[in-house]
């Protein structure tokens, strides 16, 4: 029987798009940013600031999962 902190359903490949997102995606957009075209130095700020948001979105959403398990 699974419980609250169980991630093998949905949740669990949420977390796996999410870190996809953040791992792959968005350096790869960044790299196709700098050798394709060439946007202004917000776009690449931006675009390196969504993973850490992501990440810590994540890490919020984790730690209040367990603490409602608890």
């Amino acid at each position: 029987m699974a419980d609250s902190t169980d991630l093998s359903g949905s949740r669990g490949w949420l977390l796996v798009g999410l870190i996809a997102l953040t791992l792959v995606v968005v350096p790869a957009a960044v790299w196709y940013l700098t050798i394709g075209l060439q946007a202004g130095y917000g776009v690449y700020v931006a675009l390196a600031m969504l993973p850490a948001l992501l990440f810590g979105a994540i890490g919020v959403w984790t730690a209040l999962r367990h603490r409602d398990a608890v």
